[in-house]
Parts: C-alpha cells; structure tokens; sequence
C-alpha cells in the first residue's frame, strides 16, 4: 500500500469518528445544554491529546503481526454478530430499530438530567416542546401508538417478497 493511499483511508475514518463526535455534541446540546456539552468535549480532546502523547510512540513497539492478528479476530467476531443481528431483522425474527422512539427516550432522560428544561440563546430557557414531551418514555397518551401498533406499522413498511403462483 502507497504512503498516500494509506493517508487517504486514515484521513476518511478519522472523518467519519469526527462527524460522529459531533452528532453526539450536537445532540447533548440541544438535548441539555451547550455548556456541559461543550465542556464534555474539551475535556475528552484533552484526554485523547494526554493518551495520544503517552502511548503514540509505544505503538511503534507492538509486533505488527500479532496487532493484526488481534485486530483482525476483533472486527471478525462483532462483525459476525452485527451480521446475524441484520439477519434475525431481515426475516422477522427480531424487532426493527424504531429511531424515533429512541430519540425520544434518550432526549427526555437527557431533559429530566437537566431538570426538563434546555437552554435556548434567546431567552435563557425553555420547557421542552410538547410534541416531544408526549414522547417520553412511560407516557400514556393517547396520541402516541401501543407497542403493538409500532410493530405492525414498522413491519407493514417492509417490501414483502413476491408470491408464487
């Protein structure tokens, strides 16, 4: 592999953990509040500075051999569990990701950590919205579907296979 291939693909995951890095930013933020989510962020840039300086050049020691051995049984092993996770989704044998329902649960425990209000630039702070605050895990509003009808809605939304005559 050319040094410059080998900058390109370091460069692209790095990029990909950085956009990573700032979903989470983002989210705390307006989940929360910016301070503690931007406080959180200096400080973990300082820790990976602090692990970087420290262990950088002890890399450099590691056989290269047995670091891809370890690395490579690694990536086999959760790969091949994420693989039957997509499978058991794929024929219905397990429960599809409801992304919404997941961000609603996560923003109210980050709202309820913050005392269910997040901060807003133009007037200092604000309840959270009631759309989402209907959301919330354990509400029993009659807005929001049954587990029930999520999971008929969710499988309903798959292509099904075509049928033989």
């Amino acid at each position: 592999m050319t040094g410059l291939a080998l900058f390109a693909a370091v460069f692209l995951a790095c990029v990909v953990e950085a956009v990573e890095a700032l979903t989470i930013i983002l989210a705390a933020g307006t989940g929360r509040d910016w301070r503690s989510a931007l406080k959180g962020m200096a400080v973990a840039l300082a820790v990976l500075v602090l692990i970087v300086a420290a262990l950088g050049p002890a890399v450099a020691a590691l056989p290269l051999t047995a670091l891809r051995l370890v690395v490579g049984g690694l990536l086999l092993v959760f790969g091949i569990g994420w693989l039957r996770k997509a499978v058991l989704r794929a024929s219905g044998n397990k429960a599809l990701h409801d992304e919404d329902a997941a961000y609603a649960e996560e923003l109210a425990a980050a709202r309820s950590a913050a005392g269910g209000r997040s901060p807003s630039p133009a007037t200092g702070t604000r309840s959270p919205s009631p759309s989402r605050a209907s959301c919330s895990k354990g509400s029993k509003s009659s807005s929001s579907p049954s587990p029930s009808a999520a999971t008929s809605t969710t499988s309903r939304s798959r292509p099904s296979a075509p049928q033989r005559p």
